[in-house]
């Protein structure tokens, strides 16, 4: 980074970037970015309050709210090193060089509101190498010249905890601005952030995209670092979700944003057929583990299949023989929820004339075949012996059939293809569920796997 640093053009500064000194064009990058925002700002309010000479404070806040490349870069900045940049007038004609101030935030206590300590401004130079680092790679990568990013090691130096906000910030400018980054690094701890499947590997000549964990696990021990993905994912987010089968978790996901909810991102999936019991054990014996290593608890919600048990095994809060959470040894913190479904396996709620009638209609293309839902009704109890009342999506025996909470319905999914000619897709199937044909027990399940999610 230059002392001083004249205006570039945007040729001299791609040359200097390729170069790989980047560094020596950042206060050009600031400054356009300032000049872009002041420009977009002053063109929305010409559009907003055309001829208008005096603003209220209501329109100032509408103005306040506008998003820009520069008010990104300045969220970012704020939230994670608390300071503020300050641009000065820059005029070809009168100034040789281009001047930009770091100023530290504080908050007022009784505003709450951010605002400068001028006594801390200072020249831009003066910072830390990490930040300058970071405010290159945000800078650069807000600069509305720039689609695509090549970025060499971006995360050299810098603190693992700055890695992972540097990952999840980046992340978050490519999905609103529509942005591409190919980001080299040797990151073992960054690496373990960044799902597989954006992973390119490069060995030799050849590069190809991760094509599962396994792959992921083989890259970082080549780097020198252990990985088991499971098990730091429960450390890093602390909640679990206990299913017998994959497939679970991906129903409960789709019917969650079917009813508008948002499924959590910080729930850590695990698949295993072990019983309430032996998975108590589990999670006892790992969160005492955790909760040494890292000061916090962990909370596992633990689904099971009613499968041939008796109904009389679980209830209408789906609470299994009666246990409803379990503690830690303190009895401070709950640290698994036990729930059974009340009938045989989630696919049992999952028969809905409607929503398969639905189904059929958008992907059968064969006018001769009946996709109605008498049609459909008609299939369940002549091939299976089904009878789906009104009452489908109450989970008591008294408003339903027994043959939907006992009998195995995966064939009846499955046979699906063969009587109307379709190619039956599971997952595509519950996209054609609507939000108020989901059963009752999904519903308590869902909002109860946001409710743990959300659980600090």
């Amino acid at each position: 980074m230059n002392e001083n640093e004249s205006w570039l053009s945007i040729a001299d500064r791609r040359k200097l970037i390729g170069k790989g000194q980047a560094g020596s064009v950042i206060r050009n990058l600031l400054l356009d970015l300032h000049k872009a925002h002041e420009n977009e700002i002053e063109n929305r309010k010409n559009e907003l309050f055309p001829g208008k000479q005096r603003l209220t404070q209501a329109d100032q806040n509408r103005l306040k709210v506008i998003d820009t490349e520069w008010r990104q870069l300045k969220k970012i900045l704020s939230d994670v090193f608390h300071v503020n940049l300050y641009v000065h007038d820059f005029d070809s004609q009168f100034h040789n060089f281009i001047s930009v101030d770091v100023l530290d935030l504080f908050k007022n206590p009784v505003t709450q509101e951010k605002e400068r300590n001028i006594s801390s401004k200072r020249d831009l130079m003066v910072e830390g190498s990490g930040f300058l680092q970071w405010l290159s790679v945000f800078a650069l990568a807000l600069d509305k010249n720039n689609n695509i990013l090549l970025l060499d090691e971006p995360d050299a130096h810098l603190h693992s905890s700055l890695q992972s906000l540097l990952l999840e910030k980046l992340e978050k400018i490519c999905e609103e601005n529509n942005k591409q980054v190919l980001m080299v690094s040797h990151s073992s701890d960054l690496i373990k952030l960044i799902d597989y499947q954006k992973v390119l590997h490069v060995e030799n000549s050849k590069a190809e995209y991760l094509k599962n964990k396994e792959e992921k696990v083989l890259v970082l021990e080549g780097l020198g670092s252990k990985y088991f993905p499971l098990l730091d994912s429960i450390v890093e987010h602390k909640k679990v979700l206990l299913v017998e089968n994959a497939s679970d978790t991906r129903t409960l996901k789709c019917l969650c944003e079917k009813s508008g909810k948002v499924w959590p991102e910080n729930l850590v999936e695990w698949v295993t057929n072990k019983k309430h019991k032996e998975r108590k054990t589990l999670i006892i014996e790992l969160n005492q583990k955790i909760l040494q290593e890292t000061g916090s608890p962990i909370i596992a919600y633990s689904l099971r299949d009613l499968d041939d048990n008796n109904y009389s095994t679980t209830n209408i809060h789906l609470f299994d023989n009666g246990q409803n959470e379990q503690r830690d040894d303190s009895g401070e913190h709950v640290i698994m929820k036990y729930r059974t479904l009340r009938r045989r396996e989630i696919e049992n709620y999952l028969i809905i004339p409607e929503a398969i009638s639905r189904y059929i209609v958008s992907n059968c293309r064969n006018p001769e075949i009946p996709k109605d839902v008498n049609s459909v009704k008609d299939y369940l109890i002549g091939e299976h012996g089904l009878v789906i009342p009104e009452t489908f999506k109450l989970s008591d025996r008294a408003s339903n059939t027994e043959g939907l909470f006992v009998k195995d319905v995966k064939p009846v999914l499955t046979g699906i293809n063969s009587y109307f000619r379709v190619k039956f897709n599971r997952e595509e199937y519950i996209n054609s569920i609507n939000s108020n044909e989901i059963c009752d027990d999904l519903v308590t399940i869902i909002d109860e796997i946001i409710e743990v999610c959300g659980t600090n």
